[in-house]
C-alpha cells in the first residue's frame, strides 16, 4: 500500500475530525446522539476504500488501547458497552460498500445501504450485551426503538448532507477528480 504525503495528511485530519464528532455527544439514555455517523458517512465518500477502512480501523484501535476517543472515553471495557457494535458497524459498512461512494441514485442506495449495516451490527450486538452480559433481559424491539427510531431520521438527513459535501470536497482532495459544480448546488457565476 503506496500512501502520499497529502493521503497520509488528509487521512490524519478525517481521523481526527471524527474524534472529535464523538466527542460531540448528547447522552439519551442507553445510547448517546454522536455526530460520528454523519462523519464516517463523510468519510466513505470522500475517499477511497483502503483509506476509510484504515482511518475507522485506526479510530477503533485507538480506542480500545485506552486512547480516548470514543464519546465517554476508551479501553478495551469499550467492548461491553452496548453501543460498541454501531462503532464496529461503521468498519463493517467501509469493508461492504462500494469505493467512493457513488452520485446520483447510488447515493441514497448506499446511504440505506450503509445505515441497515451500522444499525443491524449495532442491535444486534447491544442486544447480546445487554442480555447475555447485563442479563437485563430486553428483548431486539427495546433495542430498534431505544437505539435506531429515535436516530434514524437525523441519520438519513446527516448522511445525505455528509454525501454533499464530500461531492464537493473531492475535487480538493483528488486533483485527479474533475466535479461538475452546477449538478448539485447550481451554476456558479
Amino acid at each position: 500500500m503506496k500512501y502520499s504525503t497529502k493521503n497520509i495528511a488528509i487521512d490524519a485530519m478525517l481521523l481526527c475530525i471524527l474524534i472529535i464528532g464523538s466527542k460531540l455527544s448528547i447522552p439519551l439514555g442507553i445510547i448517546s446522539l454522536t455526530m460520528q455517523l454523519p462523519i464516517v458517512f463523510l468519510i466513505l465518500f470522500l475517499t477511497k476504500k483502503k483509506d476509510s477502512i484504515l482511518i475507522i480501523g485506526s479510530y477503533i484501535f485507538m480506542g480500545l488501547i485506552g486512547i480516548p476517543v470514543f464519546s465517554n472515553g476508551g479501553g478495551y471495557i469499550y467492548l461491553y458497552k452496548p453501543s460498541f457494535g454501531y462503532i464496529l458497524g461503521f468498519l463493517v459498512s467501509a469493508i461492504l460498500l462500494p469505493n467512493r461512494l457513488n452520485e446520483g441514485l447510488f447515493v441514497i442506495i448506499n446511504i440505506a445501504l450503509g445505515l441497515l449495516i451500522v444499525y443491524m451490527f449495532g442491535s444486534v450486538y447491544m442486544y447480546c450485551i445487554l442480555n447475555y452480559y447485563m442479563d437485563m433481559k430486553k428483548g431486539i424491539g427495546y433495542v430498534i426503538s431505544a437505539a435506531v427510531l429515535p436516530f434514524i431520521g437525523k441519520d438519513i438527513v446527516c448522511a445525505y448532507i455528509a454525501s454533499l459535501l464530500a461531492y464537493r470536497l473531492r475535487g480538493l482532495v483528488y486533483s485527479d477528480v474533475k466535479v461538475p459544480t452546477d449538478i448539485v448546488f447550481g451554476k456558479e457565476e
